[in-house]
């Protein structure tokens, strides 16, 4: 009793740390890192045009009727487009994700464990009166249905990634990726006397990449909130 009493404790901390850490990277990445790559350029003091319009907001997007909350977001006046070319974003949310995915999904299924772990040892023993219910034959507790809840939500970053991030942003974000360097690979080579043709069409697909970067931000805000509530469950149940 003594020994699973002691594994589950372990395993909660480990959990709880394993948690935060996922759930800390994502929100770095999400609100300070992926800010900062879309910051647009400062305004100028001789500006016409009223200034309260170039707010942007965490995401970089201007100030409008849409987004009444951008002028108490907002951190720096700036100009609604990033200064940085979005082909050079593109190549940097690709090192973010590679960083991340480096981390990610070993800390979700190290977390899920470790609660599952912990539930398992702190299951009521003995008669159903110290449990809820009793499922397959086994005691569930409350601290028992805790630790599951963790774990479910420490799960969750794997299939929301896989069902969601995956065909909605990551997918179409690491292919324009891809041709942009094939392109400037070509480009460096010999240069395109065509560029300049071409400027409007490129433009076009510009926007498109830097509206697929901002939604990625909008699903990974998703992600990592699931890792923070994982984490707070965890440490309420070593509490109980």
């Amino acid at each position: 009793m003594e020994n699973a009493a002691l594994v589950g404790s372990i395993a909660t901390t480990l959990g709880v740390l394993s948690s935060t850490g996922f759930f800390a990277m994502n929100t770095t990445i999400n609100y300070v890192t992926m800010p900062t790559l879309l910051l647009g350029a400062p305004i100028r003091a001789d500006a016409e045009t009223d200034k309260s319009t170039f707010f942007s907001t965490v995401l970089g997007e201007p100030l409008t009727s849409r987004h009444p909350r951008a002028s108490r977001e907002a951190i720096l006046p700036s100009t609604p487009v990033p200064v940085s070319r979005i082909t050079h974003l593109n190549r940097q949310w690709k090192e973010l994700y590679w960083r991340g995915h480096r981390y990610g999904p070993v800390s979700s299924i190290f977390s899920t464990s470790c609660f599952l772990a912990a539930a398992w040892c702190t299951r009521p023993r003995g008669s159903l009166s110290g449990g809820l219910m009793q499922i397959a034959g086994v005691n569930v507790g409350l601290r028992t249905c805790i630790y599951v809840a963790a774990a479910a939500c420490a799960f969750f970053a794997g299939p929301y990634t896989l069902i969601v991030m995956v065909p909605g942003a990551n997918d179409e974000l690491h292919a324009r990726g891809d041709r942009v360097a094939a392109r400037e690979g070509l480009e460096g080579k010999k240069a395109d006397k065509s560029s300049s043709a071409s400027k409007d069409s490129g433009s076009d697909d510009e926007e498109e990449t830097l509206r697929l970067i901002t939604k990625w931000v909008y699903y990974s805000k998703v992600r990592a909130a699931a890792g923070g509530i994982a984490a707070l469950l965890g440490a309420v149940g070593s509490y109980l």
